[in-house]
């Protein structure tokens, strides 16, 4: 990593960070986190562009974890600029563009460096076919699947491949969509409805057809968690700033169906995106969630072309705003919310003050397995008393919680008969040439 970057810690983030004589980028990140890990060579080029006028530095909120919560960093990658000790703007899952941009706006002068915004459309070609064309690796992707006997952070992309984080090298697939599916079988835990979930877990990968470019079905997808009439995002947009940012986020996707979009109109909207997060997301770690902040985190995932989107880090969108349609279902409110999260908070300090953080990673699975074993029952101990308290508002709770579940397992039969279908029409495209 470039000198020219600095490494802070909770000690040091005052020192650091609101101290600083010059305007700061401070880069929340994580080993483990492949996008934070996916920006370092543009926070090198930012540190050198702007040395001696912006501090670039990153805190590892696995070792830091103070800092995190009181900026109410909820995603990684995460950045914020800081000018003065106050936050100037704010940024989550960013891009190469949105770091430049804010760059330039904590630091009030353009940079030279180049916009890197590849050249795609919906219809963009991947070089990629499913199976890579061999029927026999499908069959054995599906026996895998089929036997595998999953744990509760065991991915079935990997069971699929055989091998970890080598979904698209072996199958020939698109990575998104491992992900996507990977997502979809994770309500399990949620529903316990492991063999049902099994089932449709083989039955997506059997619908996928062999020897078919599958590129257009992730920007397919997107297009319909965004504008789909039934459950996409754009239904839950309120009248003002976010329902016309999302209008030309709209508009600029018609124009890339076109093949008309263009780099300046993406870096404009780009540049709007970046001032209303800013705006919405919470200024510390008490601030009540809402949906304006919900919006907040999806607006700048969503403000680029379909077929650059990830899919998979936007899926859970369109639940999480049907599951808040207060018009839809009034007994719950963000009030309330926030009030279960500062109980869940209070519950989870209590439990770790008696028994201890939990071991740093990396960690060995017998340390891990040993501190969850004290930590959990103090912790449920803990909501136990809690519901005492307060019955009328528990009851409140488990309602909604289970008008959520409701809502998530509608949403996952919608997501996945659509998938099916983007299936059948590429094996039918992929006919017709």
């Amino acid at each position: 990593m470039s000198g020219l970057i600095l490494e802070t810690t909770d000690t040091r983030f005052e020192t650091d960070v609101l101290n600083s004589d010059l305007p700061v980028l401070l880069d929340f990140w994580a080993p483990w986190c492949k996008p934070c890990l996916a920006l370092v060579p543009q926070l090198e080029a930012i540190a050198k562009q702007y040395d001696g006028k912006l501090r670039v530095v990153k805190l590892n909120v696995d070792d830091h974890p103070n800092t995190s919560k009181l900026f109410a960093v909820r995603g990684l990658p995460t950045l914020i600029t800081f000018a003065r000790g106050e936050v100037h703007g704010r940024a989550t899952g960013s891009s190469a563009l949105s770091i430049r941009v804010l760059a330039e706006n904590a630091v009030g002068v353009p940079s030279a460096l180049p916009v890197e915004v590849q050249e795609k459309t919906v219809l963009a070609a991947t070089a990629l076919f499913s199976f890579h064309g061999d029927q026999a690796l499908k069959q054995a992707c599906l026996t895998r699947l089929r036997e595998t006997v999953f744990g509760s952070h065991d991915k079935p992309s990997d069971a699929a491949a055989g091998e970890k984080d080598r979904f698209t090298d072996v199958l020939g697939l698109p990575d998104a969509l491992g992900r996507v599916i990977d997502i979809i079988y994770s309500e399990r835990e949620r529903t316990g409805d492991e063999p049902g979930s099994r089932a449709r877990l083989v039955a997506l990968y059997e619908a996928i057809p062999v020897g078919v470019d599958l590129g257009r079905v992730s920007a397919a997808l997107a297009h319909w968690l965004l504008y789909s009439p039934d459950w996409g995002i754009g239904r839950h947009v309120q009248p003002g700033p976010a329902q016309v940012l999302f209008a030309r986020i709209a508009a600029l996707h018609e124009q890339e169906a076109a093949s008309a979009g263009t780099h300046a109109s993406w870096e404009a909207l780009t540049r709007d995106v970046i001032a209303y997060v800013g705006a919405n997301q919470p200024a510390g770690d008490s601030d009540l969630p809402g949906r304006a902040s919900h919006f907040a985190d999806l607006f700048e995932q969503i403000s680029a072309p379909l077929s650059e989107i990830d899919v998979a880090s936007v899926l859970s969108g369109p639940a999480d705003l049907a599951s808040r349609d207060y018009d839809a279902y009034p007994d719950w409110s963000d009030q309330d919310e926030g009030k279960l999260i500062e109980i869940n908070r209070s519950c989870t300090m209590e439990a770790l003050d008696e028994v201890g953080p939990p071991p740093k990673k990396p960690a060995e699975a017998k340390a891990r397995d040993a501190w969850r074993e004290k930590f959990i029952p103090r912790l449920k101990q803990a909501m136990v008393s809690a519901k005492e308290l307060e019955p009328a508002f528990w009851a409140r709770t488990e309602a909604w919680k289970r008008h959520q579940l409701e809502v998530a397992v509608d949403f996952n039969g919608a997501v996945t008969a659509f998938i099916h279908v983007q299936f059948a029409q590429a094996a039918t495209l992929s006919q017709s040439l």
